[in-house]
């Protein structure tokens, strides 16, 4: 692959990653249903305070909250079975707490999952993309989109996050800690694209851990995307990990660079929490996609 990584890093010694490692994996054995599908109903968007109205684009159809109350998130109880932040509190000594859930198999119950779990990735992405263009107000309206950007993908697991950006021309890097979904990479993309020829060129991958924050040099990246990542740092010392990612966030970013961060908080004050260190760091709007379920709710901060 491309050594992008290697022209970005202000740390030498971390390096790219040894994709002929092995590491310990663990599948649960309990599953319950996905709640983590598209809704278009009662979108809510909520406006930093630092932060007015006239720099943000207001989707049609979002209520627009003067508190994160409104945003009615409730505290989940449960879903050990399905979240890996919180199975990780379960088994503490697991080494580096890797995770890989069922990919897809001879199962039928398992293929659907891992089918279902690949659709709502895409749509995430999808989605992610579309706001990075779509909600900040750019003040020129004649500026046409940059049309190819380096795009950081933080928690890119396997990589699925991945094949969009690169699909549409971008150059993408992602970093995970989980050493054998980042093996699996190149394999993932082969399943969904018809040559790797374009890979070489514009994709690199680094294991890295991000509780200490991103190891890039200053303004590296045009985008930051992140899909289901930001939930992990609210375990172990949450203030400090939160701090040092939101600080280095806006360190890797170009002065008119952006990041959209969907992610599950698991109760309240872990979304005032995301917030009150993202507002230290950024402009931005936190858009919550049908937040009002107990589970399954689809939260972007998108920051700028």
């Amino acid at each position: 692959m491309a050594c992008w990584v290697n022209n970005l890093m202000c740390n030498p010694n971390i390096t790219n990653i040894d994709l002929s490692v092995k590491h310990f994996f663990l599948i649960t054995k309990r599953f319950k249903k996905h709640f983590a599908s598209l809704h278009n109903l009662d979108r809510k968007m909520y406006i930093f305070p630092n932060t007015t109205s006239s720099l943000v684009n207001i989707p049609l159809g979002t209520k627009v909250c003067k508190t994160l109350t409104d945003f009615k998130i409730k505290t989940l109880f449960g879903g050990f079975q399905r979240r890996p932040e919180l199975i990780s509190k379960l088994e503490p000594n697991l080494e580096n707490n890797y995770f890989n859930f069922p990919g897809k198999g001879n199962n039928l119950e398992q293929t659907y999952r891992f089918e279902k779990t690949k659709t709502i990735q895409q749509e995430l992405v999808s989605m992610a993309l579309k706001f990075s263009d779509s909600v900040v107000n750019s003040g020129n309206n004649n500026q046409e989109p940059r049309p190819k950007k380096c795009i950081l993908d933080i928690g890119c697991g396997n990589g699925l996050s991945m094949i969009q950006p690169l699909s549409l021309g971008h150059v993408c890097i992602g970093v995970d800690l989980n050493l054998q979904s980042l093996s699996d990479f190149k394999s993932v993309y082969l399943e969904n694209v018809e040559s790797c020829e374009y890979l070489d060129q514009a994709a690199d991958l680094l294991r890295c851990d991000l509780r200490y924050g991103l190891p890039f040099k200053a303004g590296s990246f045009d985008l930051v995307i992140s899909i289901s990542f930001l939930q992990w740092l609210f375990h172990g010392d949450s203030q400090t990990q939160l701090n040092l990612f939101f600080r280095s966030l806006r360190h890797v970013l170009q002065p008119n660079g952006r990041a959209v961060l969907q992610f599950y908080p698991s109760c309240r004050s872990q979304l005032e929490e995301a917030v009150n260190f993202a507002v230290k760091y950024f402009h931005g709007v936190l858009l919550g996609d049908y937040p009002h379920l107990d589970r399954g709710r689809k939260l972007f901060l998108i920051l700028f």
